[in-house]
């Protein structure tokens, strides 16, 4: 089965922000588009194999996000999402650095 995945306005957001302090704070562009390329690529991943990956046990992000929210690392970033089987989607809930997602 094929996975739809879609992408919250804060999780769009987040990526949005992350290029940008890469290019313009860090003044590295090429390194943004790369880095960039490599989290798609990884969030790709979750097209086919969703659940192949840990549910969240963390309390504060429980009650965020929901009890079956999951969660994929790309370098230094989280991915945090929920799978729902009854619309084969993957929802993008939020992508950050590890630290601030409980900080």
């Amino acid at each position: 089965m094929r996975y739809r995945i879609e992408y919250s306005d804060e999780a769009s957001e987040d990526i949005g922000k992350l290029l940008e302090r890469i290019a313009y704070k860090y003044l590295a562009p090429k390194t943004a588009i790369a880095y960039s390329q490599g989290l798609i690529d990884k969030i790709k991943i979750l097209h086919t194999f969703p659940k192949s990956f840990a549910i969240i046990t963390h309390p504060i992000l429980l009650l965020q996000y929901g009890g079956l929210v999951r969660s994929i690392n790309y370098k230094n970033e989280v991915v945090l999402y929920s799978v729902y089987e009854e619309h084969n989607l993957v929802w993008i809930h939020r992508v950050a650095p590890a630290v601030t997602l409980i900080g």
